[in-house]
């Protein structure tokens, strides 16, 4: 899960939440401690409080009734609120919405994260029948419509980076 980076500082309980968070969003279903314990190769031990805080916290919750957790909507509502995506989604929709009317087809907003794309609005298709992506799927930016177009736009040196 942790890019190996040159570290300065060591923050291991950090490192074990942020893998635990990492972890379920990679493998995309609910997982229960000892799952999780397995993957990232720690004890159940290890990372009971962790999951427990990041639970309390509202960053994790369980599946239903079982003892699966599952990452919460949190962590998206905090990048959300971060005023250059805010800012961002409320300049692009009323474009959205008049590009939706016009096409008669819903559409969408990505953003970079990483090497992925991340849907951060979305406007419906405003006649009977519809499809669309919902916001928050991360996409892979070289195999996606909308990936592809963010890298058509971006600057060499950058692209390269991110290929």
């Amino acid at each position: 899960m942790k890019e190996e980076k040159t570290k300065n500082y060591s923050a291991p309980a950090l490192d074990k939440g942020l893998d635990i968070l990492e972890l379920l969003v990679e493998k995309k279903n609910p997982m229960t401690l000892a799952q999780i314990s397995l993957e990232l190769g720690r004890s159940k031990s290890e990372l009971y409080r962790m999951a427990a805080v990041l639970e309390a916290r509202g960053y994790l919750s369980r599946h239903g009734d079982s003892d699966s957790f599952v990452v919460s909507n949190k962590l998206f509502d905090l990048g959300m609120s971060v005023p250059p995506v805010g800012t961002l989604v409320e300049a692009a929709f009323p474009l959205m919405h008049e590009l939706a009317q016009k096409i008669s087809q819903s559409c969408h907003l990505t953003v970079m994260s990483g090497n992925h794309g991340v849907i951060i609005a979305r406007v419906e298709n405003p006649t009977q029948i519809s499809f669309s992506v919902r916001v928050g799927y991360r996409m892979d930016l070289h195999t996606s419509c909308s990936g592809i177009i963010l890298l058509s736009w971006m600057e060499e040196k950058k692209k390269r980076r991110n290929i």
